[in-house]
């Protein structure tokens, strides 16, 4: 029986963690199904699976993205710190550009002014939010703000996953300034998260001690619980602990810290409601832990490098922006058929092995088609090559 795996080059300018880009796959995973039941939901029929657990699951995917994106960023800029004795800020900012920006205005414009005008991706009572406030909503998306334009205004139909790409941008504008010039950075990050959680915590506050529109309150709410930069700001100091060999690190990384973490998270998610969102910051620490056991532990039980799981992960930042899309589209397709609203097991089975395939599959060609010229142009621009181009991958019995 032959079996598939990567081998990682290990060279001083180069920057590879196991494991991870399996979890990227995983985690766009839970946000695709936590997003089908919803859609389901919005159109009338029945869920599979009606339980907080399975709602709240799409939320805990972007929390991992969040503690991802803060561990390896911070991670990058310490290698290129420590290498070069400085910070590139203005290459690290055209790097975002290249990666980020592409796929994102490419959404955002279809959303915007091309899927409402195409009856295939109309739903009754969402694709009409796209008319509310067009403009201004438009106007905070373009300017890497949709998480504003959420909270402050209706849904925008299929273009909800910007909202943490925006948020992303938004902590990417200020976080390399604040590596390149503490001193002090484990300080400096602790003292960032800590900021992050007094803020949540003031507007419960607030709530209970002043008179305030619980409207207006729910709105502001909504903003600061949805940018979730504390998220990031875990996954910074996960970096930093691990980057200067902090006993913490040691501890965090451990086997017995991550069946730990494995067995409180589903109950972080049942009771993730009762936390007043707090739990997003439990929940950044649980990632953080699996993280740094998974990629930087020798003894960890996770073995997810494969080659399968490799092209899945390089693809998940278009199968995260593109699965609203591909749900809407198949969700339409299926509901035209009277027989296989009859058929609910049929319809599910359906439902769910195309959304999956044809975001797979959306995915793949926009990765080779609209984002790899971008990312030959930012690798022109990395000082420490990280992700796929630093694993030499070869195939091996």
């Amino acid at each position: 029986m032959q079996h598939s795996s990567i081998q990682i080059a290990t060279v001083k300018n180069k920057l590879y963690f196991k494991n991870l880009n399996a979890f990227r796959f995983i985690a766009a995973t839970l946000v695709i199904l936590s997003h089908i039941e919803l859609f389901k939901r919005r159109v009338g029929l029945q869920n599979v699976w009606d339980t907080p657990f399975f709602f709240e699951a799409g939320s805990a995917g972007v929390d991992f993205f969040f503690v991802l994106s803060g561990f390896l960023i911070t991670t990058l800029l310490l290698k290129e710190q420590k290498e070069t004795s400085t910070i590139n800020i203005g290459k690290f900012y055209l790097r975002r550009i290249f990666r980020i920006w592409p796929l994102y205005y490419l959404v955002l414009m279809l959303c915007y002014f091309v899927l409402p005008y195409i009856s295939a991706f109309y739903i009754t009572g969402y694709s009409e939010g796209i008319y509310e406030n067009f403009w201004s909503k438009f106007t905070y998306s373009a300017f890497f703000m949709p998480n504003a334009a959420l909270a402050f205004f209706r849904d925008i139909p299929y273009a909800g996953p910007l909202w943490s790409i925006g948020v992303e941008e938004q902590f990417y504008l200020f976080w390399p300034i604040l590596v390149a010039f503490f001193p002090k950075k484990i300080r400096m990050v602790v003292v960032f998260i800590l900021i992050c959680i007094a803020i949540k915590v003031g507007l419960v506050g607030m709530r209970s001690n002043f008179r305030m529109d619980p409207v207006i309150f729910d709105k502001i709410k909504d903003f600061f619980v949805a940018t979730r930069m504390e998220c990031m700001g875990i996954g910074g100091l996960g970096a930093l602990l691990y980057f200067t060999k902090h006993k913490i690190a040691g501890l965090l990384k451990s086997n017995l810290a991550l069946f730990v973490s494995l067995a409180l998270f589903p109950f972080v998610l049942i009771y993730a409601k009762k936390l007043f969102e707090l739990h997003h910051i439990i929940m950044g620490i649980l990632f953080l832990i699996i993280i740094l056991n998974a990629a930087t532990n020798d003894r960890t039980p996770i073995k997810l490098e494969n080659r399968v799981f490799f092209v899945l992960g390089n693809i998940s930042y278009g199968i995260y922006l593109w699965h609203s899309l591909c749900i809407g589209f198949i969700l339409n397709l299926l509901r035209s058929n009277d027989m296989l609203l009859e058929q609910w097991g049929l319809f599910n089975v359906l439902l769910y092995v195309g959304v999956f395939s044809i975001s797979i599959l959306v995915s793949w060609l926009s990765y080779k088609y609209i984002e790899a010229p971008f990312l030959k142009m930012k690798s022109k621009f990395s000082i420490i090559t990280s992700g796929t181009e630093a694993a030499a991958i070869k195939v091996r019995p």
